[in-house]
């Protein structure tokens, strides 16, 4: 599914923001695992593939593949 909340296969949510920044969420207790910045506009969608990588499309015109245990942008697709 494509959305702005998804869970990924660890149980963690995962939510984009109008400020440009993901937030990786341990479900259980509520805390913020992560914060990956990246993106400069409003996240517009979210998926996660079966590598357990996180694809972000912003309104700031790119697509970000990101990988989700370290943070890390692994690609950066404008248009």
């Amino acid at each position: 599914a494509i959305e702005r909340l998804i869970i990924n296969n660890k149980n963690e949510l995962v939510s984009g923001s109008e400020d440009g920044k993901i937030r990786i969420w341990n479900l259980e207790t509520g805390d913020c695992l992560k914060i990956l910045k990246g993106h400069s506009c409003f996240i517009e969608r979210l998926l996660v593939n079966n590598k357990n990588e996180l694809v972000s499309g912003s309104q700031d015109g790119t697509i970000k593949i990101w990988n989700m245990e370290t943070g890390e942008i692994l690609k950066t697709l404008q248009g």
